[in-house]
């Protein structure tokens, strides 16, 4: 960043914007020194959440239709002295005998949630800690402080039960201690801006690929909530070999003439927001849509008239696979 002049700013928040019909003239930022606007002629809302877009009046939508429900917040955390066997940590992770113990511990009243082994990853380079990906507050919206402190508070606790679960009943896990756990919680979703084009499960299903596309993925569709009445449980897989194609258009909001999305607030279906949210999928659209910005503010035009085949190109000059 230094390298190529850019400007950066910790500590500093987009709270609103300045807007003249379909162009956004400014953001209006929060720090420590209090307000400021930022103006510039190309924005990107890379907040996750799609906050710019939300000053902006962009219409969105949030949560499952049948209930409102978002995907579950995580608190990651780390533990160190582990020793685990190969990559499936003495089978820790396909041993389903282990979530069976943690389920009675939980029917008995040990601990105050059900809990599961979930996803855990070795640190290179650190040999004996581990990254888990395992705890899940629900019933959280991701645009709300309240909901947010909840979640925090909610995963720290729960972190020391799966801790002690972790250390009385998984083989390679009983010397097991906490290091630390992450500064945020992780929100896999809260709004999904709409675009010129809402990503579906059956486009990533069917591996559907587009004209537009600025990149592609593999992922099953994989939606962190307990599913409805009725629902298939789990994830649903793609067929092997097959990839999906991530269109421009998922990433121009409407009604704003200046602004690109990024990240997980891209226009898509909840469903096919559980494969396209991951972050590989997020550094593609990150790529694009800054690719995309520069091109329109050189050649002076808007991302809806900017020419794909020429985005493309350049894409492909920066070794993206579209």
């Amino acid at each position: 960043m230094r390298e190529n002049d850019v400007q950066v700013l910790y500590y500093t928040r987009a709270v609103d914007v300045i807007r003249r019909k379909k162009i956004i003239k400014g953001i209006v930022v929060s720090g420590k020194s209090g307000l400021e606007i930022i103006r510039a002629d190309m924005f990107i809302d890379a907040t996750g959440d799609g906050d710019m877009a939300a000053c902006c009046g962009v219409p969105y939508e949030k949560g499952r239709k049948a209930d409102g429900q978002m995907q579950g917040v995580t608190l990651m955390f780390r533990l160190g002295g582990v020793k685990y066997f190969g990559r499936n940590y003495g089978g820790i992770m396909e041993d389903k005998h282990y979530d069976a113990l943690f389920k009675k511990a939980w029917k008995t009243g040990k601990v105050s949630a059900q809990y599961e082994v979930g996803c855990i990853n070795s640190i290179p380079g650190m040999p004996g800690v581990v990254a888990v990906n395992s705890q899940h507050s629900f019933d959280i919206d991701g645009t709300s402080p309240a909901d947010l402190t909840k979640a925090m508070m909610t995963g720290r606790r729960q972190i020391r039960e799966m801790t002690a679960l972790f250390r009385q009943y998984c083989k390679g896990f009983e010397k097991c201690f906490l290091i630390n756990s992450a500064a945020l919680p992780g929100g896999r979703e809260t709004r999904r801006i709409k675009c010129d084009y809402q990503l579906t499960e059956d486009d990533v299903l069917k591996a559907r690929h587009f004209e537009d596309s600025i990149g592609k993925y593999a992922w099953t569709l994989d939606v962190h909530l307990p599913p409805l009445p009725g629902e298939k449980h789990g994830n649903i897989w793609m067929k092997p070999n097959t990839s999906f194609d991530i269109p421009f258009r998922c990433l121009v909001p409407k009604g704003v003439d200046n602004l690109l999305i990024a990240g997980r607030c891209m226009s898509a279906t909840q469903k096919a927001l559980g494969a396209a949210r991951l972050m590989p999928t997020c550094m593609v659209m990150g790529q694009a849509a800054g690719t995309a910005a520069a091109l329109c503010f050189k050649n002076k035009t808007i991302p809806r008239s900017l020419k794909i085949s020429r985005l493309q190109e350049t894409l492909r000059d920066q070794n993206v696979v579209l």
